[in-house]
């Protein structure tokens, strides 16, 4: 298993819900989820928008920090507006969000400080669970990172029996178990691996007793009995899924299988499966294939079928850029490297190569960095082949300058490459002491804990004793080269691999062969040669078992494609019976239907028959009564001639005396316009001889108040009509003779916003003169000092009878103590006894300048039938 898979696997540990939501929230979504957002109110359905906000940015691709930044905000806006609400399951969503935040950025401290403020639930045991896991993923597999994800994981567990959260214990079992695995602990392990076995088996949801049976498989190491408790557990699950007809998830852990035959080396079965799993892929129509393509690049390759590896490991590269899913996009030109690399193409395999390493070379330093070391190694080692030890040389060492080792694993890889790229410049010096350094490494590392338990560090191992066995040879040390050989022997005899085997029987001839101990050198070169004929017939059987197993594949897909056409014909046979019947009942029930239609049709001519004898006889009658009928209407049309004659001059009278009334109201318009001039004249005349302020300014205020009248009937005078004024030149004709009237010190500015209004003459005098009182006060009050000031005037039509006036000026307003409701000035009395007998809402403000507004209908009149209603 890569070290990439055991990362996917303990991100998938537990299948815990890892984010606030089932699945991820779309660009679309999130865009209405902002538009939302804007439009809601500040109650409990905004925290869960700020929630749902907060968890995309956290799962969505893109700038991590930025993204982190978003998500710890909208959070704490949910925190925020939840104690406000009272909102407590609002508090716990955004604790939750919190802790996603604090790992990621990995901010362990306000983490724990978070953990601490929590309450002990389930949203607790969910954070320690993920804070344990957390550790558990951090690189190296250090004892005080094992640490920690067991006291979290611990934690979790406990707090879980507590709460008596079944699911939560089993999946604490199950971390417990991976943690212990890694720490090289395997009775507790199998202790909790026992454990969470009798708790899956309780979990009662089929979906979720899959996904724990398959993580709690992957807790196994891969040596060969727990590989076979591996499969059974990935049984289990796979069964599971077929039940619930999940075939995505079938697939999934079927691959599984598949490599798990394929590290056991039964190619045949893992073939079988990976191509099951193609074939189901594709069927549903799923778009990553390129992980099933992979593992099948590797099975034909192990197989020495290179010519179906190649295609396949092919299709890997061109199925990731196509679906976009790049992120392993390294370990398919690995594989075509290595691919290259067996067929002895090396600089093919260069190039696959150094696409990986400048792939690597765009992650961060600390991550995945051992497969940087080991991509270098396979790069120097071909250019070792291809006879350019020197620039091997020159890579390793260029590489090592900027990305020192940090690890135990990178240390012994750099030492093997540098052993190797010396031995090729047949430095045996420097290439012994590299050599010599990285096999103590290794050795000393073999059976510890950590990244040990899944990668095989005898292989490691091995190829130190095979490269200081060449060196020995090459400068004539041969004991030293016996002791790496017999060493080499030994450790090849646990794990058999016919290659290897040929080649040490190889060195093994040639160290005799040096030795002089020709019988021994003759047997180890007849074993050479029978491992090398071993190894083509083991390649030609399977090459021949690839091929049987693609055209049973293939044949299989064959029988179901025919099974499929079979199961069509039958349905389209059926489909065809079903017409013929269908075409035969509508032909019987068309002659029976036909049959009806006839005797309806009879039925009806006889009926109409009748009815038509019937109809005729009416019509005879009907014809006499409309004989006497038209008779009548003649006598009636002669009698209606005089009514209209008689109307017509009723009418012609009538027009006569409503243009004799017009004439007279347009005289009394006149006159009572002449009057109010004649009493205009008479108060000019008393000015004249008036020495009192007062009485000045009361006598204009009276002149004012009278000419707003005569203008109404000025403006009655010289209309066509006699009874409706049209407001807004009245009111520029009023305001332009109140600028007149007063000599002002400052530039008055007028604004009128009057729409086209006709009002009734009962309703146009009281509201001139409200308009009247209103200028006339902010005359005399509203700019004193002032150079300029603004008066604005506005009447609308705010509906069908509804109107609206509003005189509003920007001067100094009413001091704080003036209430205008209980003002005895004869200027408001009379503003606030004509809205009174408008029947409209009056409201004055008076804070920052003077505001009056008037709401009032032309349909609410009240007469004033007592004058003290004047007078307050």
């Amino acid at each position: 298993m890569s070290h990439f898979q055991r990362i996917f696997l303990i991100l998938c540990l537990l299948l815990t819900p890892y984010t606030l939501h089932s699945r991820e929230v779309s660009q679309n979504e999130a865009e209405d989820l902002y538009r939302l957002l804007a439009q809601s109110k500040m109650d409990s359905s905004r925290v869960k928008l700020y929630l749902q906000l907060g968890n995309y940015y956290i799962e969505r691709p893109g700038s991590f920090q930025s993204d982190m930044d978003s998500a710890f905000a909208y959070a704490n806006q949910a925190k925020e507006l939840s104690r406000t609400l009272g909102f407590t399951k609002g508090i716990a969503g955004s604790q939750k969000v919190f802790a996603h935040v604090f790992l990621g950025s990995k901010r362990i401290g306000d983490l724990r400080a978070l953990l601490e403020k929590m309450k002990p639930d389930k949203n607790k045991a969910d954070v320690l669970q993920w804070t344990g896991r957390y550790y558990l993923q951090k690189p190296y597999e250090l004892d005080v990172d094992l640490d920690s994800a067991d006291y979290y994981a611990q934690s979790a567990l406990n707090l879980q029996v507590q709460l008596n959260d079944s699911l939560g214990y089993t999946r604490s079992l199950i971390m417990l178990a991976h943690i212990n695995n890694e720490r090289g602990d395997f009775l507790k392990k199998k202790q909790y691996q026992k454990e969470a076995t009798l708790a899956i088996e309780k979990v009662k949801d089929l979906s979720t007793q899959a996904g724990l049976w398959f993580v709690l498989g992957s807790s196994y190491t891969r040596s060969e009995e727990p590989v076979t408790d591996r499969i059974i557990h990935y049984r289990k699950a796979l069964a599971l899924y077929r039940q619930l007809g999940n075939r995505e998830r079938e697939a999934f852990i079927l691959r599984w299988i598949a490599d798990m035959h394929q590290y056991q080396g039964d190619y045949a079965q893992s073939l079988r499966e990976l191509l099951e799993v193609l074939r189901i892929q594709k069927s549903i129509g799923l778009k990553n294939l390129h992980y099933t393509y992979e593992l099948l690049g590797q099975v034909y390759s192990r197989m020495g079928n290179y010519e179906l590896a190649l295609p396949y490991g092919l299709d890997a590269i061109r199925s990731a850029r196509t679906s976009g899913d790049t992120l392993n996009l390294d370990k398919f030109y690995s594989l075509m490297g290595q691919i290259y690399m067996d067929l002895n193409q090396h600089e093919k395999a260069l190039e696959m190569h150094r696409t990986v390493l400048t792939k690597l070379s765009r992650e961060p330093d600390n991550v995945r960095s051992q497969f940087r070391f080991i991509n270098i190694r396979k790069m120097s080692q071909s250019l070792i082949a291809l006879k350019r030890p020197q620039e091997a040389l020159t890579l390793i060492e260029n590489f090592l300058e900027t990305n020192p080792p940090n690890m135990l694993l990178e240390e012994i890889v750099a030492a093997l490459s540098l052993g190797k790229a010396f031995m090729g410049l047949q430095d045996y010096t420097e290439a012994e002491k590299h050599l010599k350094g990285g096999l103590a490494k290794a050795s000393g590392a073999k059976g510890n804990a950590g990244w040990t338990n899944f990668y095989d560090i005898n292989d490691e191992i091995m190829l130190f004793h095979a490269n200081l066995t060449a060196l020995y040879l090459a400068t004539g040390q041969l004991q030293k080269a016996a002791f790496h050989l017999n060493q080499h022997f030994q450790m090849l005899n646990k794990q058999p691999d016919l290659i290897k085997l040929s080649n040490l029987h190889l060195q093994a001839f040639k160290l005799d062969s040096m030795q002089d101990n020709l019988s021994s050198a003759i047997a180890h070169y007849q074993q050479y040669k029978a491992l090398q004929d071993s190894v083509f017939n083991e390649r030609k059987s399977n090459q021949i078992i690839a091929y049987q197993v693609q055209y049973e594949t293939e044949k299989k897909e064959q029988d179901l494609q025919l099974k499929e056409q079979s199961i069509k014909t039958l349905i389209q046979e059926k489909q065809l019976q079903q017409e013929k019947i269908n075409k035969a009942l509508l032909l019987r029930n068309g002659i029976i239907g036909g049959a009806i239609l006839l005797l309806l049709f009879l039925a009806v001519i006889y009926n109409r028959y009748r009815l038509k004898q019937q109809s005729n006889r009416l019509l005879k009658d009907q014809q006499n009564k409309l004989q006497e009928q038209h008779e009548e209407l003649q006598s009636q049309q002669v009698s209606l001639k005089k009514q209209q004659q008689q109307i017509q001059e009723k009418n012609q009278e009538l027009e006569l005396h409503l243009d004799e009334k017009d004439r007279l109201l347009k005289e009394i318009h006149h006159r009572v316009k002449n009057n109010l001039q004649i009493v205009m004249s008479l108060l000019n005349s008393q000015v004249a001889s008036l020495q009192d302020k007062a009485a000045l300014t009361a006598i204009q205020d009276s002149l004012n108040r009278v000419q707003a009248m005569a203008l109404i009937h000025q403006k009655l005078y010289q209309a066509d009509g006699v009874a409706r004024i049209l407001m807004k030149a009245y009111v520029k004709e009023l305001v332009a003779y109140l600028q007149d009237s007063y000599d002002l010190s400052f530039k008055d500015n007028f604004k009128l916003l009057i729409g086209q209004i006709e009002l009734d003459v009962n309703i146009a005098i009281p509201l001139g003169l409200i308009i009247n009182e209103a200028i006339t006060n902010a005359f005399k009050y509203a700019f004193p000092g002032k150079n300029s000031g603004t008066i604005l005037i506005s009447l609308l039509q705010k509906s069908d009878k509804i109107y609206e006036l509003t005189i509003e000026d920007d001067g100094v307003g009413y001091p704080k103590s003036f209430n205008p409701s209980q003002s005895r000035s004869l200027g408001m009395t009379l503003i606030h006894g004509f809205s009174a007998q408008l029947g409209g809402e009056l409201s004055i403000q008076g804070s920052d300048g003077v505001k009056i507004s008037l709401v009032f209908s032309d349909e609410k009149l009240s007469s004033i039938h007592n004058k003290a209603e004047y007078v307050f």
